[in-house]
């Protein structure tokens, strides 16, 4: 029996910084692990230094930028981490995630997206779209943990 490959897919706004947090449920023995990498060699070799922490298995996650700002600088110094520019169609979108994933890179994407809340919730559906109908199984959530904002988080 084969088993249908799974894809993780989060949205975040242009301007926050993207940190989880262990929420009151229990974890389903993974934790988020970004991939601060402008491509998928170099996402690649960060995914393989992804350890176990706290008896929790890493769930690498590519960053995507689909920005606007992406096209329009690309040669530009990040001022966050690395994220592979893309402002391309959901169609394409999901090729390259879906690439990573049949071969081991992550586990699904953080995608940063433009502000427009129609815009942002019509490029995930499509990207889960294109992704469904190549066989994933498509989720908008990693079980026991949060996105927030990290440069929100109080100081402690």
């Amino acid at each position: 029996m084969t088993t249908v490959p799974a894809v993780t897919l989060l949205p975040v706004d242009e301007d926050i910084e993207p940190a989880f947090r262990r929420t009151g449920d229990i974890p389903a023995g993974v934790y988020p692990c970004p991939l601060d990498a402008d491509n998928l060699r170099d996402a690649a070799v960060l995914a393989g230094r992804c350890d176990d922490e706290d008896g929790l298995a890493p769930m690498p996650m590519l960053r995507i930028d689909t920005t606007r700002r992406a096209a329009i600088e690309p040669g530009s110094a990040p001022a966050r981490p690395i994220e592979i520019a893309f402002p391309a169609s959901a169609r394409l979108l999901a090729g390259l995630i879906a690439d990573a994933v049949r071969v081991g890179v992550a586990a699904g994407a953080l995608i940063r997206t433009a502000e427009n809340r129609a815009d942002k919730e019509r490029l995930l559906d499509d990207v889960a779209d294109h992704l469904r109908r190549a066989g994933f199984v498509v989720r908008f959530e990693v079980e026991g943990w949060r996105l927030y904002d990290e440069t929100m988080a109080p100081a402690s």
